[in-house]
């Protein structure tokens, strides 16, 4: 009878600790979600249920010295709850300099961590270079692929960190011109 009591207690909290974590098809149904809701904030306007803040530089497409044409467009959109400070959900940059263009999405959790992260690189034409995607609990990378297959282990790591840094990047630009930038 007690082996059996703790033979239940245990698989009960595996079973917890299993529930808790994410998997990657979790975070894939929450991004689609996402997505979906921010494709209907043109037509609800005021009803929304997030805030969207643009930032466009060089709007006009001036050219720069030694790249030529240049453009960096991030729309952030965040929710709003009473005196809370607001939450940033997706970041969702297009950047184009020269021949090279970057798409760049992240999905942030409720505590302001990079859950899933997409970066694509494309030509000027828009033939794809590269695509990489990161999928994050926490701290702690779930899986990475590039271009669709799992990447081998010294280009895995590197890539892996450079896609993280993007998505901290702009949540901390996020955090800087919505005043909570010390964080």
């Amino acid at each position: 009878m007690r082996k059996s009591t703790l033979v239940a207690l245990l698989s009960l909290a595996i079973l917890a600790a299993f529930a808790q974590s994410k998997t990657i098809e979790q975070i894939r149904a929450d991004y689609n979600a996402l997505k979906t809701e921010v494709a209907r904030l043109p037509q609800m306007k005021e009803t929304g249920i997030m805030y969207c803040l643009i930032i466009d530089d060089n709007p006009q497409g001036a050219t720069y010295p030694g790249v030529g044409h240049f453009r960096s467009k991030t729309h952030f959109y965040y929710d709003v709850a009473g005196d809370e400070p607001p939450v940033l959900r997706l970041a969702v940059e297009s950047y184009e300099g020269g021949t090279q263009r970057t798409h760049t999405e992240a999905m942030y959790d409720e505590r302001g961590r990079a859950s899933f992260v997409f970066v694509s690189q494309r030509t000027v034409d828009g033939q794809p270079v590269m695509e990489q995607r990161l999928y994050m609990e926490g701290d702690s990378a779930l899986d990475f692929t590039l271009n669709k297959i799992g990447a081998a282990e010294g280009l895995r790591a590197q890539s892996q960190r450079d896609v993280w840094m993007k998505a901290n990047r702009l949540v901390k630009q996020f955090l800087s011109v919505m005043g909570g930038g010390d964080e």
